[in-house]
């Protein structure tokens, strides 16, 4: 079909756009990709080629705004893209509102398509926690199908607890059940969404059969269920014993099948307050006009001895008094102390006991007038119910006198309490705080960095050859001939200046924290005077945030509490030389050794928001109270891992956005001989290493571009995503 097919017609389509940082701050164009159209009553796959769109706006902004999966509305019909160094055919300005000219893009708000989520293995803990890793490209539908093992679990909404996971519920509508599908039933529904992040894949819920029986999946928790249950048997007025009618009904609609029925009586024999979970049934039992009679029809017929029981012995007799003029009697007048009674804690409990004595006489008498229709001398149960009800009113009384005077008692206190903390002195209270916290720290100054020995070397080859002597002098062994390992420093160089950290990965033995070592030796920063510029950080296990590694304010004695004095330090100075101009400013190399000890996306956390140079983040650290420090863009961090069971996984947040270069024995190995204790006078300054190994504005060979595309089509075919900071970094 062609594109002027669909105009006027509503599309959900795939919204995309040129994430180069060169062109980020002026790129105000998006492309969309029509992918699915209603017009047949359900959503069905179109072939229409790519629409360039000028938003006259960032598009950075409008992206977030908008979404990759966004509805459309072509006003009028597109113009043939004139662009010579566009592959979009067509292209059309963003309608204005009201304008009937252009193509409107908004978030796609519906709830009938589906995203295809993956998940590789783990699916009955998912079905018992209800908790989901959010996936690298994001969850883009308001409701989503889990694939996992070649069946489909779903449809499920979901809820956002943090930036990694969300809580899946299912539907009221659909009774809180989930279904099973199978390949075959999916499959031939598929619509694919886009060929990137390695083909995002979507389907129409109302294409869907119905589950059979057997394939639905009960996913209201037990918990839940209980609360559900539990919190309608709360009754107090009539409006909630309404509540409980309305359970119940639900229960005959399906809601609560004869499966969630076993697992609610399961559930309340080990209820906490079971007893007043009992009672509270009973109570929408004894309200309920139909309930009531076949309750006490069941107990006169096949329960009438227990009854006898609590009645006394002779005092039952056919009457024709009537249950109203039976309750006429006078009450016995019970005099309140005139005394107030001290607070006696027990007494509420005796209250309670009475209260429910009182209850059960009342039932007894009820049901013995109702039932039985005799009333002739009940006059010795009357009046256990009158002494019962006179002896509750004075002991409420009591207890609310006893709580009056308990509550004058407690403000007097709170006043006396006022009037001491005035007169406590200033200074004795921040000499107590003082002892409670770390002795204060002591402020130690930071000497300035010496200009003067930078060195404004910008040419990559003369710095790849300075590194490469110190490597050869300290025997470091490198891949391949000599310019295989001179390409090999060219990379350890670029991955250092390009990103914000840098990680050297493999077996124990491979030689890479003293790689790091002598790389920052061969720049000029591993050195022992006061121009130092490399600082090396060993993990320890357990380590949470970035209080381990650095700090903390403490505020009890309102200083900082100092982990390692020597990061703290150099994270100040970075502080102070953050206007420095990039000609006056050496990098800084920090080493983050055996990084993978502890989760290192928790203890670094507030270093992974900084990581890309173009982010619209503060690049700042919070060490709390008035301390914030900044983040220069010279600082650079090192780090090593591990691939043994002594060690933690590096989480896909983390690997997305560090470069990663793996070390094996064959390939890189340490000799036994001492490493070189030269260290070049002159350190190689931040803005040199930029012009070498990270320049502006580069015209890239055309046959790299060709064989880049190549690899990226290699990969779109296998559908394994390269996500968007992966491309920057190719770039």
């Amino acid at each position: 079909m062609s594109i002027n097919d669909f105009i006027g017609h509503p599309l959900v389509a795939w919204n995309d756009y040129n994430r180069n940082p060169a062109f980020l701050d002026k790129n105000t164009r998006c492309y969309i990709a029509p992918k699915i159209s209603e017009k047949t009553g359900v959503f069905r796959p179109i072939t229409v080629d790519r629409i360039e769109v000028e938003l006259n706006q960032n598009v950075e902004p409008f992206y977030r705004s908008a979404g990759a999966i966004v509805e459309i509305l072509m006003q009028d019909a597109p113009r043939e893209n004139t662009n010579p160094n566009s592959i979009n055919p067509y292209f059309m300005w963003l309608a204005k509102p009201g304008s009937k000219q252009g193509i409107t893009i908004e978030r796609y708000r519906g709830d009938d398509v589906l995203q295809i989520v993956h998940v590789p293995a783990g699916m009955d803990v998912l079905l018992k926690t209800h908790l989901l890793t959010i996936p690298s490209i994001g969850l883009l539908t308001k409701r989503i199908l889990i694939e996992n093992g070649g069946s489909h679990y779903g449809p499920f909404e979901y809820s956002k607890i943090d930036d990694r996971s969300v809580r899946l519920n299912a539907r009221l509508d659909e009774q809180f059940y989930i279904a099973r599908y199978s390949e075959e039933a999916v499959e031939p529904l598929l619509i694919q969404m886009t060929e990137n992040y390695g083909g995002l894949e979507v389907i129409d819920a109302r294409c869907l059969e119905p589950p059979a029986e057997e394939n639905k999946i009960d996913f209201l928790s037990d918990t839940e269920l209980r609360d559900y249950f539990l919190n309608s048997l709360d009754i107090k007025s009539r409006e909630q014993l309404e509540k409980i009618r309305t359970l119940f009904n639900t229960v005959e609609n399906q809601i609560l099948s004869s499966d969630r029925e076993q697992r609610i009586s399961r559930l309340l024999r080990n209820a906490e307050h079971q007893d007043a979970t009992l009672r509270q049934i009973a109570y929408f039992v004894l309200e309920t006009p139909d309930f009531r009679e076949k309750i006490m029809e069941k107990i006169v017929a096949e329960r009438m001895d227990m009854v006898m029981k609590y009645v006394p012995e002779g005092s039952i007799a056919p009457s024709n008094i009537s249950a109203e003029t039976d309750k006429e009697t006078a009450a016995e007048q019970v005099s309140i102390p005139q005394t107030i009674f001290e607070y006696d804690p027990e007494l509420e409990s005796r209250i309670a006991e009475q209260k429910a004595q009182l209850m059960r006489l009342t039932r007894k008498y009820e049901k013995t007038l109702e039932r039985l229709e005799v009333a002739d001398d009940l006059d010795e149960l009357r009046k256990k119910i009158k002494k019962v009800k006179t002896e509750l009113e004075t002991n409420n009384k009591v207890l609310n006198a006893a709580k009056d005077k308990l509550d004058t008692v407690r403000s007097e206190i709170q006043q006396e309490a006022k009037l001491i903390s005035k007169t406590v002195d200033r200074s004795f209270l921040d000499l107590v705080l003082k002892t409670v916290g770390d002795s204060e720290v002591e402020e130690t100054a930071l000497p300035a960095f010496d200009i003067s020995r930078l060195s404004q070397e910008s040419r990559a080859s003369r710095i790849i050859g300075r590194v490469f002597d110190i490597l050869q002098k300290s025997n470091r062994t490198l891949p391949g001939d000599e310019t295989a390992s001179r390409n090999e420093v060219a990379n350890y160089l670029i991955c250092l200046t390009q990103g914000f950290i840098t990680t050297f990965a493999g077996d124990p033995g491979t030689g890479k924290t003293s790689l790091c070592h002598l790389l920052a030796r061969a720049l000029g920063l591993a050195r022992d005077d006061e121009n130092k510029r490399f600082v090396e950080v060993s993990v320890e296990r357990g380590w949470t945030s970035h209080k381990d590694f650095i700090g903390y304010y403490n505020p009890l004695s309102k200083n900082m509490e100092i982990s390692n004095r020597e990061v703290f330090n150099a994270l100040t100075l970075l502080d102070s030389e953050n206007r420095v101009k990039p000609e006056f400013a050496a990098p800084f190399v920090m080493l983050l050794d055996e990084a993978n000890l502890s989760p290192i996306e928790h203890y670094w956390a507030a270093f992974l928001r900084i990581c890309d140079f173009d982010s619209a983040s503060e690049r700042t650290l919070n060490m709390g109270g008035h301390t914030m420090l900044t983040i220069p863009n010279h600082l650079r961090f090192l780090a090593t891992v591990n691939f043994d069971h002594t060690t933690e996984e590096l989480s896909p947040r983390f690997i997305d956005r560090s470069w990663i270069i793996t070390l094996s024995p064959e390939v890189i190995s340490t000799s036994s001989a001492p490493a070189s204790d030269i260290v070049p006078s002159k350190i190689i300054s931040f803005e040199s290493l930029l012009k070498a190994f990270s320049p502006k504005g580069q015209k890239f060979d055309p046959t790299i571009v060709e064989e880049w595309n190549a690899v990226q089509a290699i990969f779109s075919e296998n559908k394994l995503p390269i996500f968007p900071r992966n491309l920057k970094m190719v770039r």
